[in-house]
């Protein structure tokens, strides 16, 4: 029987997300009418990642277990919604800058904290983790809808402010989450990040996520002054697009949910490479709207498998006790990269444009998918000869 944490946590997911869709869904268009270039759109988004990497460790150091995440995640969310108050009168670069370090400051680790608790909720609930991020999903496809509406309709600003508003509301929502009950046991607490750090699998997998969804996020950071500056879409209709992509994001999540794959996951992690692949390579042409915007679609797929398994992945990676902990070590890893990629791919978008920028994903997607493939072939190949030689 399902707690009255598993509906707070639903409820959470789903409020959060919708707040975040609403600002970051737009962030670059709220850029854009800020007057920057692409170039320096890409500079502006490479701020978040590298201040992760700096503030992470520190965030990390407070986190010591699943109900310090709730008593941080409480505080940093009222912060973050009022940075996003003072955000919208900015017009000056230096001064955009500073703002969206701040904003990155505390909320780069709002989703790692409150991963780590509902995860370690669902691990000993029995519950799929599915479930619960389900909500998430569902809240962007209503918040990247209505906030294309709010932007076209009133105007950018209005958008923040609520955005701002449901921010600080997750507070209260957060505050109604009971503790989890956790062991007394030191081992079964303490995070082990020798054990992270020597654990081959796990690097593995964290070059395989970096270099097919962490570098697609760098085309989904430009996707939206892509189908509206280089497509022609209208904001509002950008919105239902961006929409209609959660949706597929949302079935995908919700047939995962309903599939029994254990021991057989990195079969559905090839599929999401494979699919991000496929979606990034062919935007690499020039091809009508139609199909542009149904290839688009294909990213919803993807995302929706790899968030359905990514967690438990990573827990039969590591283990449970080192969940929080290989969450934080993959978020540095993928700040480090996003840094370096979103100027990257900033500066390509400005000198040789949005087609070339996206068939150079593809290819690292395909490379990327082709390599772990053959990696855990060779692993599963060894672990049959071990079991033989018993």
């Amino acid at each position: 029987m399902k707690s009255k944490e598993f509906t707070i946590l639903r409820i959470l997911y789903f409020i959060r997300y919708f707040g975040d869709a609403l600002f970051y869904s737009f962030f670059q268009i709220f850029l854009s009418y800020k007057g920057l270039s692409e170039g320096n759109i890409g500079m502006v988004a490479s701020i978040t990642p590298i201040t992760g990497i700096i503030c992470n460790p520190f965030w990390n150091h407070l986190a010591k277990d699943v109900n310090s995440n709730k008593k941080i995640m409480k505080w940093i969310t009222i912060i973050e919604g009022i940075f996003f108050l003072i955000f919208i009168p900015l017009n000056r670069l230096e001064l955009i800058c500073i703002i969206t370090c701040l904003i990155a400051i505390v909320g780069s680790p709002f989703y790692t904290l409150m991963d780590g608790f509902a995860s370690t909720y669902v691990e000993q609930n029995n519950i799929p983790y599915a479930k619960i991020r389900i909500m998430g999903s569902l809240a962007y496809v209503f918040g990247t809808i209505l906030g294309g509406f709010f932007i076209e309709s009133f105007n950018y600003k209005i958008t923040i402010i609520i955005a701002a508003i449901i921010f600080i509301f997750c507070s209260i929502i957060i505050q109604l989450l009971n503790p989890i009950p956790v062991y007394e046991n030191k081992d079964n607490t303490k995070k082990d990040y020798k054990a992270i750090l020597k654990n081959k699998s796990f690097y593995f997998y964290a070059l395989f996520y970096l270099f097919t969804v962490t570098i697609s996020v760098q085309g989904d950071n430009f996707m939206s002054l892509f189908l509206t500056k280089e497509c022609g879409l209208s904001t509002s209709t950008y919105g239902i697009v961006g929409g209609i992509i959660i949706l597929f994001e949302v079935i995908t999540m919700f047939v995962m949910s309903k599939i029994k794959y254990d021991g057989h996951e990195a079969k559905f992690l090839i599929f999401a490479g494979i699919v991000y692949f496929l979606r990034s390579f062919l935007l690499g042409f020039k091809l009508p709207l139609f199909l542009i915007i149904v290839i688009i679609f294909l990213r919803g797929i993807s995302w929706g498998c790899v968030l359905a398994i990514h967690i438990k992945y990573l827990i039969k990676l590591v283990g449970l006790k080192n969940i929080t902990a290989s969450i934080f070590v993959l978020t540095i890893f993928t700040s480090i990269f996003s840094f370096i990629a979103s100027n990257i791919f900033g500066r390509i978008i400005e000198s040789l444009g949005y087609n070339f920028a996206y068939l150079i994903i593809g290819i690292i997607c395909a490379s990327a998918t082709l390599l772990y493939l053959c990696y855990l072939l060779i692993s599963n190949r060894h672990k049959e000869i071990s079991i033989d030689n018993i």
